[in-house]
């Protein structure tokens, strides 16, 4: 009895040794994996990175691209030389400034990552790695550097349409265009129902995400353009609206753009003319907001005039003189217009009232 009682303690004791070395290198590995993932310094022989996990916080699934970078500092004694720099995900690019770091000196390894698309509704965490591979005077030495950060799920928050292309009978207050969002009701709740936007002025709204997994609902937004700055640009412009969690974030990014509406301004709006020696031209000074139609431009009257757009007079392309002269004497007082419009449409820009008064019924002002 006594001799069986003594066998299996043996056994036990011997069943242990055999286990626990792997089970200690198990673990060891596990806690020393999570150590170096979590350290923020990096000190190996010298070779020291302050920050060596980057926390890029909530990204948006295959939202734009961030960059971020990493500072090696070389405190070996020795200069030090950069072989590789090499990254485990096609998603982030990485390199070095400098191959070559001189002794107490620094070189920045500046990264850029393009979030992933995620397919579920939930989203997740993502650790992206990069190897830094440096030859020292001791030897080689490869150091581990870590990109870490939560990816928001497309169900978070989605725009339709995400270009949105304005016509001039958008260019109303009555006439909005509309938004069509999807997401938590967190996130919608921070969308006004109201985005006033003035061409060439992008803005920035800062949303609100709760950290539950909330339910899922539609928001329209209404896109108001307000016209005011049109005159600022020649043709074509646009706006950007972010919606973000930060300041700094990119966030989901909404594009308005569209075409400014030709405007030409006429001084003075008429003319009066005679058929006598000294009335018969008169000058129009025409203000347009945009610089490349000029040539477009078609004059069309009926009266007898003959009407020659001119020039600029200095290095204002926004600016051009009209000159207009009777063509033949006239037997009666006229009235007409000058029709100003752009060739390829049919509707008037400008019109500009004109009275030709015979020379033998004009009155002369008495001296």
């Amino acid at each position: 009895m006594l001799r069986t009682i003594l066998f299996n303690r043996r056994l036990r004791i011997v069943a242990l040794c055999v286990c626990c070395p792997g089970l200690f290198t198990y673990l060891g590995v596990r806690t020393g994996t999570a150590a170096s993932k979590s350290a923020e310094e990096l000190n190996i022989g010298g070779l020291y990175v302050n920050h060596a996990i980057i926390d890029l916080g909530t990204v948006w699934s295959g939202g734009q691209s961030i960059q971020r970078e990493f500072e090696l500092r070389n405190d070996t004694g020795h200069a030090i030389s950069i072989e590789s720099v090499t990254t485990d995900c096609g998603c982030t690019l990485a390199r070095a400034v400098s191959n070559d770091v001189p002794i107490g000196q620094s070189t920045m390894i500046p990264i850029l990552f393009w979030p992933p698309a995620v397919a579920n509704d939930l989203g997740g965490r993502f650790q992206r790695t990069i190897s830094v591979d440096v030859t020292t005077y001791s030897g080689h030495q490869k150091l581990m550097l870590f990109v870490t950060g939560f990816v928001a799920p497309d169900r978070s928050l989605r725009v339709s349409p995400s270009v949105l292309e304005i016509d001039e009978n958008t260019l109303s207050p009555e006439a909005p265009q509309i938004l069509h969002f999807k997401g938590e009701t967190t996130l919608l709740s921070s969308i006004p129902g109201k985005l006033i936007v003035r061409p060439g002025q992008d803005q920035r709204i800062i949303i609100k995400q709760s950290n539950v997994n909330e339910s899922i609902s539609t928001k329209d937004v209404k896109i108001v353009v307000i016209d005011d700055r049109l005159s600022n640009f020649d043709s074509e412009w646009s706006s950007l609206i972010k919606f973000a969690l930060d300041s700094s974030s990119d966030g989901l990014t909404v594009r308005i753009q569209g075409t400014s509406r030709l405007q030409i301004r006429a001084n003075p709006r008429s003319l009066l003319l005679s058929d006598d020696v000294s009335g018969r031209e008169g000058i129009v000074r025409l203000t347009g907001n945009a610089a490349t139609f000029w040539s477009k431009l078609s004059i069309e009257t009926k009266l007898p005039l003959i009407c020659q757009l001119l020039g600029p007079s200095s290095d204002d392309n926004k600016c051009r003189t009209l000159r207009v002269r009777i063509a033949r004497a006239v037997t009666n007082n006229l009235m007409g217009e000058i029709r100003i419009k752009v060739s390829d449409k049919a509707e008037d820009i400008i019109t500009i009232p004109v009275v030709i008064l015979h020379y033998s019924s004009a009155q002369k002002p008495t001296p």
